[in-house]
């Protein structure tokens, strides 16, 4: 298959704010459960260059405009054991289960085998528990002041799309 980079090839904003809901509770000391669910929505637009993009059999030839949108939901369940925790400052790792449906749309003049460029849409989704695999630390930096930080793998495989969300 043709590997094709959201940012540099179709023109989405490589950063996105986003909120989530991250609700969590300690199952032991160095032990946590976590239950996290958000949303990403991100869309461009760029002229291809020098390449032509190929998805299902449909080509967007180099210097065609083409506009893409990529929509995901994610809900993830994760256990998570602490390696480092002290009264200031904890590390851990985080394994775990998410549920992500997402919708991969692209528009644009393209063509199928010979025939004359029009302009074509295809769209993808799927949804399923697939594996998440995390990494969290904290910090306090006084009372009530605090870093935290958290960062997830989430791998995406469907039947014609391979890659990973990292958050």
């Amino acid at each position: 298959g043709t590997t094709v980079d959201f940012e540099s090839t179709l023109g989405m904003p490589r950063t996105q704010t986003r909120g989530d809901l991250l609700l969590g509770v300690r199952l032991f000391e160095r032990g946590r459960l976590e239950l996290q669910t958000y949303s990403l929505r991100r869309s461009g637009t760029r002229q291809l260059l020098d390449d032509s993009v190929v998805v299902n059999g449909i080509t967007y030839s180099a210097q065609a405009r083409l506009t893409t949108s990529f929509e995901s939901e994610v809900t993830r369940l994760g256990l998570g054991y602490s390696l480092l925790k002290t009264p200031t400052a904890e590390a851990g790792i985080l394994l775990g289960v998410q549920f992500t449906r997402y919708r991969l749309r692209f528009v644009g003049e393209g063509r199928i085998n010979n025939e004359p460029p029009e302009s074509r849409s295809v769209e993808e989704g799927d949804k399923g528990p697939l594996p998440t695999f995390g990494a969290y630390g904290s910090f306090t930096l006084a009372p009530g002041w605090s870093v935290q930080m958290q960062a997830d793998y989430l791998p995406v495989d469907s039947k014609r799309l391979r890659g990973g969300l990292g958050m």
